[in-house]
């Protein structure tokens, strides 16, 4: 029990390295202080991107994956590997216009991924999340999965705001 404790607490944190360091300092003090037995089950962990690699290969294949527009299409490569997020940008209009910067016609839009510690134990649920437009009322679109222990992958649902159109 103590370990996975442990375990899901580097879970967390590993997401939050980057964002957070103090949490790094932290997450380095309590390292230091682990029992082999806790480093060894820590070592025989799937790495995160195995598992995100897992939910994505069961997302390509769904009637609506994760993606960017509202019509059906796969855009899964798009979201990153590893608990994160990075921007893109999606079409506002058809076509750009003689003399637009590269940015006209388009606005941005955040992919995130989620890697969470799930129930029973040695789970983990993902989620694939699309955010965009307005910062004090972001519009926001989510894909969960379940990847158990044994690392068969449970798409649990999808849900939120409509997707973009593609622009005509």
């Amino acid at each position: 029990m103590y370990s996975q404790l442990l375990l899901n607490a580097y879970i967390v944190f590993s997401q939050r390295v980057i964002q957070y360091p103090l949490v790094q300092t932290m997450f380095c003090e309590i390292h230091e202080n682990w029992s082999i037995e806790n480093q060894q089950v820590l070592n025989c962990l799937p790495k995160m991107s195995e598992i995100i690699q897992l939910a994505k290969s069961n997302a390509e294949r769904l009637s609506s994956p994760p993606r960017i527009y509202q019509t059906s299409g796969n855009s899964m490569s798009l979201w990153p590997d590893q608990p994160g997020e990075l921007e893109t940008r999606y079409g506002t209009r058809g076509m750009q216009l003689p003399g637009d910067d590269i940015f006209a016609g388009t606005s941005p839009m955040t992919l995130r991924t989620v890697l969470e510690a799930a129930t029973p134990q040695g789970s983990y649920e993902v989620i694939f999340q699309s955010e965009w437009g307005p910062s004090n009322e972001p519009l926001i679109h989510t894909w969960k999965f379940h990847v158990s222990a044994a690392c068969s992958v449970t798409f649990i649902g999808e849900e939120g705001d409509d997707l973009p159109p593609l622009p005509m």
